[in-house]
């Protein structure tokens, strides 16, 4: 059999790149590049938004440890004073709490209804759900650290108490953000106590309203915090 060698011809390096650019010409047109491109950008944008998640899931771990170990030591504190719930009379200098059964409380009120006819007294409620925080609860998000209720009453003439009927009041939770307006302290809780007795503020809700809520609501209105409050420090 007879080979036929064919004449080989060697290109110049110019030619070579000529021939290069014109292949990556013919592989990637306009509207090839504009969906690479588009393809690249929406692939950063995932990037960024995952890592952005990620950043939020641990900036909330650090603000959770924060808030864990201070209502380790509220929720001890209310337990060895107050427990969950306490009565103050409003129109008394000071803000003396003092507990004490409703039936028993109505009983010290028909034994004197001359001293205690009209005045106003408040009822607190304060349930600690840090170490709950993982349960699920009826109409209570699960980002609630405390759910605290304030309802200012007047005792009728006849020396009854009507808990059916708050003359100002509502419930309200801290949720992780809350933290960053002020701490639940009883400072607080006597300043909100006074403006619900003026019955500037009067609401209903099973599951409270997020403390930033009544915050915004009462500031439109005019209201001056001065030095009440006192955010937790590091949230």
């Amino acid at each position: 059999m007879i080979q036929v060698k064919l004449p080989y011809k060697k290109l110049s390096k110019k030619s070579s790149k000529k021939s290069a650019k014109s292949d990556k010409k013919v592989k990637e047109s306009s509207f090839m590049k504009a969906f690479r491109l588009r393809e690249e950008k929406e692939s950063n944008e995932k990037i960024e938004q995952q890592k952005a998640i990620i950043a939020a899931k641990k900036e909330e771990e650090r603000k959770h440890k924060i808030i864990m170990k201070y209502m380790i030591k509220l929720d001890k504190k209310l337990k060895e004073t107050v427990g969950e719930g306490f009565f103050v009379w409003v129109d008394e200098p000071g803000f003396k709490k003092f507990n004490m059964d409703i039936d028993k409380l109505r009983k010290v009120l028909k034994k004197d209804v001359k001293k205690y006819a009209g005045k106003h007294l408040a009822y607190f409620y304060i349930k600690s759900f840090h170490d709950i925080r993982d349960e699920d609860h009826l109409l209570i998000d699960k980002d609630t650290w405390i759910k605290a209720q304030c309802y200012v009453y007047i005792i009728g003439e006849d020396g009854t108490l009507n808990k059916r009927y708050s003359i100002g009041g509502g419930d309200f939770v801290w949720t992780t953000n809350d933290f960053k307006i002020t701490k639940p302290t009883f400072k607080f809780l006597e300043f909100l106590m006074h403006i619900f007795d003026k019955g500037l503020y009067h609401f209903t809700t099973l599951g409270g309203v997020t403390l930033d809520f009544i915050i915004d609501d009462l500031k439109e209105q005019g209201v001056e915090f001065g030095d009440v409050l006192q955010p937790l420090a590091g949230v």
